[in-house]
């Protein structure tokens, strides 16, 4: 039907849910604490678990579970660039 993608679906939302942090940081700028390191890996974590005790998953699951985690790598790499620019973290 379609063309195989060199990445799996939770890479691939991993991958554009970085992306679609780093376009959206210019109006939004969450702090990367544990709050949110909880929110936005819950749901690979669940989605992780469910697949492994029901033995199901889609690609559509993969991809909606790791696009917030994508965020999350996101707000992680920023901090980390404004660490090494020694920039002041409130996060």
């Amino acid at each position: 039907m379609g063309r195989k993608l060199a990445v799996c679906s939770r890479c691939t939302g991993i991958y554009i849910g970085s992306f679609a942090f780093l376009v959206l940081y210019s109006i939004w700028k969450p702090k990367l604490n544990l709050k949110n390191v909880i929110i936005f890996s819950s749901p690979i974590f669940f989605g992780k678990l469910i697949e492994n005790l029901l033995d199901f998953s889609s690609n559509i699951e993969r991809f909606f579970t790791g696009f917030p985690f994508g965020f999350l790598l996101g707000m992680g790499f920023l901090y980390g660039i404004s660490s090494l620019a020694g920039e002041e973290n409130e996060g």
